[in-house]
């Protein structure tokens, strides 16, 4: 291969998308990993707080209705 004036070397098409497989695809699978984990918290938390506004108000309703918490 010759090299151009300058001292560059010429890489072709299939030069650079190896390189950028080996050794730039990697450190985006951790975006990945952290996308799918933050999705996965999000709904676990959304169901544990829809639980708890079921109980918490079923309990004031219940207090409500006894006397116990004036209207």
């Amino acid at each position: 291969m010759q090299q151009p004036k300058g001292g560059t070397r010429v890489t072709n098409l299939y030069e650079h998308n190896v390189m950028e497989e080996l050794f730039v695809a990697p450190l985006h699978y951790g975006f990945v990993f952290f996308g799918w984990l933050a999705l996965a918290i999000a709904g676990v938390l959304l169901q544990v707080f829809a639980s708890f506004g079921n109980l918490i108000g079923t309990t004031i309703v219940e207090a409500v209705d006894n006397g116990l918490i004036a209207k």
